[in-house]
């Protein structure tokens, strides 16, 4: 249940405790190497900047401070490429029946209201966007068969190889017959 209906952290945040459940229900494996980068790069970091903080004198060896300091901002770095280039806005990474890695991405989007959700994997890509209001009640209740229906057609597609990028083709195809 969602207390606030206008809040989007808290919306897809019960969206994607879904998906993540939804998806090792249908028999897909988590994924966690990204998860696992993510924490251990954290990590180093924290250990970096306790020992700048506990371990070093700060009046009798600035150069040891400084490198800490440079290797502290490094590992933060490290982290936001791998949020950048990998992660993006995936829920999870989850491997599919080959053994290959996808990830499940959501947002909503601003201007429209809609919740999009979308597969990742390697080049490929493919996306579906609905209004909010059609998987929430007006108490604030998720509800889980329009999710569960929109996840396992997503799924079902992208298991059939399609792709944004055919979709757009078919669509051209349709308007220049038409």
């Amino acid at each position: 249940r969602v207390s606030n209906l206008y809040s989007e952290m808290e919306l897809l945040r019960v969206v994607e405790d879904y998906v993540t459940d939804c998806m090792v229900h249908l028999g897909y494996q988590e994924h966690r190497l990204f998860s696992n980068i993510r924490l251990l790069v954290a990590t180093f970091a924290c250990c970096i900047a306790a020992y700048a903080s506990f371990g070093i004198p700060v009046a009798t060896d600035g150069p040891s401070l400084k490198l800490s300091i440079a290797a502290f901002f490094g590992s933060l770095l490290v982290l936001l490429l791998v949020e950048t280039l990998w992660v993006k806005n995936a829920i999870a990474c989850f491997k599919d029946k080959d053994g290959d890695s996808f990830f499940i991405d959501s947002h909503i989007d601003r201007s429209s209201n809609e919740l999009v959700l979308a597969i990742r994997q390697k080049s490929l890509h493919l996306s579906t966007a609905s209004n909010v209001g059609r998987f929430f009640d007006s108490k604030g209740y998720l509800l889980i068969d329009t999710l569960y229906e929109e996840l396992t057609k997503l799924l079902q597609d992208f298991e059939n190889g399609l792709t944004d990028t055919a979709k757009k083709v078919a669509r051209l195809r349709r308007k220049k017959n038409a």
